[in-house]
């Protein structure tokens, strides 16, 4: 069975926190993350665009990872973030890193609504 990747729409130019629940693929159980060693969380038109043509960027300082050992994390895209191009889908891949051997990604579909 084909799994879709999963998509959110943001308006243009309006911040936005994105709350995010790790979950285990498999058993739904929640996923203690407090003991990651990085968090990034980058936009771009495609997945296999070069780190030069990421849009938008943000690191391990950017996180609230109060909630990170019930799985909970949050990230802000600020307005200034959300003024890519409107009507477009971007690519949003969220990197957990852990050790160089033990990296969780979620990747989601983005795309930009236009402003009301």
């Amino acid at each position: 069975m084909a799994t879709s990747t999963p998509k959110i729409t943001l308006k243009w130019g309006e911040a936005r926190t994105l709350t995010y629940t790790i979950k285990d693929r498999d058993t739904g159980d929640v996923i203690d993350v407090s003991t990651a060693t990085a968090w990034d969380l980058d936009v771009k038109k495609s997945l296999n665009d070069p780190a030069a043509s990421i849009l938008i960027a943000k690191n391990t300082a950017d996180f609230d990872t109060t909630d990170a050992a019930t799985g909970i994390v949050k990230v802000t895209l600020t307005s200034t973030n959300l003024t890519l191009p409107p009507k477009e889908t971007y690519k949003m891949q969220l990197q957990i890193t852990f050790s160089v051997n033990s990296i969780i990604k979620i990747i989601t579909d983005l795309e930009i609504g236009q402003a009301m």
